[in-house]
């Protein structure tokens, strides 16, 4: 990868040099030899040339922009899968309810950080490269103007430059309270039945012409400031630009510069004025990047086992407490699942019984002891039912299967008529073909201890006579953990049923 960059930069300083110094010298080489010499001959000769050199330098561009785009994915992609790689070191109680902030960390982040440190390098490169080739053709062409310009055109351009970041920083504030009013008329609508249920329209009406009216009143005294700052800004730029012409104007009447040198010079100051504009440009986007570096590194360093993990097979929770922030789901909470034992958890809705699951296949840490055997040893499905990207296949490993396995998976998808959407992701199922497949994938694991939460959830009545016979009959010898309320009919296949109520009391 290395090799790469080197590769990419050494190829920028080599365009940049080219389109630094072909444009200038062409400009000389056309007007005082080709148009003032009155040789048409060489004035033709040299444009083909300079044709065929622009048409090379823009292929050349094209192929850089291809190469570079190339380069950012190969290490965006490297970065992304680390990141992914490091997410499954991160407790579980650390990601649960926050999957749109850690794509954040694990894509966007890292995705704004490549690409822009890559451009920023290649970028910082090429400015550098252009400013030095066409600081070398000013001093060339005209020491004593080029001194005497870069004294007074970098305070005319930078005043130019400042006035025009305040019309940025206007629209940018426009945008939001754009996106605020956008996000209320949104609301409106998707309020259409409450709205005509409850006669809401005045005071709806109220609201959102309150709204209106304020973004309109902060539009207009955008488009004044902006308009103000453009043209104060516009000023200032063709100060610089006419002060440009008059010095070399000077030049050209006193027999200092001929008119090739006139129009060489212009090309080679306004790049040598844009580059190193552009360098110190980039100068806050480098800090801003080391922010987000230092977020990369703190998103590594969240990789901590925290879970107490131990080797027999037994599960044993002595008064053991969890909650997320203050709230306490399971308080002081006691419980012993001997081997082989078929255990049915029950409770009422948030008494803590996904938790609890959570809790035994070592996902959660809570207070207290707590011995549980290694993930390696526990199959579970366990709310919500979670699936990767491809097909039925591709969510049990299908080609890293035995014979055995792969024939069992069959047969499983054929009893619970699923055989014909093998093909099909598991998020395009109904809800109870999507709970099927996931008690096949638990079933289908080589485990001591399997744990289904309310398997029979959303599956219609006619299946759920073989689904809890399945269960039973591929978990023969293991210990069995199930979650469920209602269907009290299948509680005498139960060795102990625990009811939770809430806070973890154990009845």
């Amino acid at each position: 990868m290395i090799s790469n960059l080197l590769f990419l930069i050494l190829f920028t300083i080599i365009l940049k040099f080219l389109l630094g110094f072909v444009d200038p010298i062409a400009f000389k080489l056309l007007i005082d030899y080709g148009i003032m010499g009155k040789n048409l001959k060489l004035f033709i000769i040299i444009s083909v040339i300079v044709i065929l050199l622009g048409t090379l330098l823009r292929y050349l561009n094209f192929l850089q922009e291809v190469l570079v785009q190339k380069f950012k994915n190969k290490v965006l992609r490297k970065e992304v899968l680390n990141a992914i790689e490091n997410f499954f070191d991160i407790p579980y109680s650390k990601i649960v309810n926050n999957s749109a902030y850690f794509l954040s960390r694990i894509y966007d982040e890292r995705k704004e950080f490549v690409f822009q440190k890559i451009e920023i390098l290649l970028n910082l490169v090429g400015s550098l490269t252009l400013s030095i080739v066409s600081l070398f053709i000013l001093l060339f062409i005209s020491w004593k103007i080029t001194l005497i310009l870069l004294v007074i055109i970098p305070v005319l351009y930078i005043l130019s430059q400042k006035l025009g970041s305040k019309i940025t920083s206007l629209s940018e504030l426009e945008k939001e309270k754009e996106a605020k009013l956008r996000e209320d008329l949104v609301k409106v609508i998707s309020s259409y039945r409450a709205i005509k249920i409850f006669n809401l329209f005045e005071v709806l009406f109220k609201n959102v012409t309150e709204k209106i009216d304020k973004f309109f009143e902060m539009l207009l005294k955008r488009t004044k400031t902006s308009a103000f700052y453009r043209t104060s800004s516009d000023i200032f730029l063709s100060y610089a630009e006419f002060s440009v012409f008059i010095f070399l104007g000077i030049g050209v009447i006193l027999g200092i510069l001929t008119i090739g040198d006139l129009f060489a010079f212009t090309q080679a100051f306004w790049k040598f004025m844009n580059g190193v504009m552009e360098i110190i440009s980039y100068f806050p986007v480098i800090f801003s990047l080391k922010g987000i570096e230092k977020r990369m590194k703190e998103f590594e360093a969240l990789r901590k086992n925290e879970l107490k993990v131990y080797s027999n097979n037994e599960i044993i929770l002595n008064n053991i407490s969890f909650g997320f922030d203050e709230n306490k789901i399971l308080k002081n909470f006691s419980i012993k699942i001997p081997l082989k034992k078929k255990i049915l958890i029950s409770g009422p809705n948030g008494s803590g019984k996904t938790t609890l699951l959570n809790i035994i296949s070592g996902f959660l840490s809570p207070e207290g002891d707590i011995k549980i055997p290694p993930l390696e040893k526990i199959s579970a499905m366990i709310m919500p039912l979670e699936f990767i990207p491809g097909n039925l296949k591709d969510n049990v490993n299908f080609e890293n299967l035995s014979e055995n396995k792969r024939k069992k998976f069959m047969e499983l998808l054929e009893k619970f008529n699923l055989k014909e959407k093998i093909n099909m992701e598991p998020y395009e199922l109904s809800e109870g073909e999507k709970r099927k497949f996931a008690i096949i994938r638990t079933i289908l694991k080589d485990a001591e201890i399997y744990i289904f939460d309310e398997p029979l959830a959303g599956i219609d009545v006619e299946s759920k006579d073989e689904v809890m016979r399945t269960i039973f009959e591929e978990t023969k010898d293991k210990t069995v953990i199930i979650v469920m309320h209602g269907d009290d009919k299948y509680n005498a296949l139960f060795d102990e049923i625990i009811n939770i109520k809430k806070e973890g009391a154990y009845a």
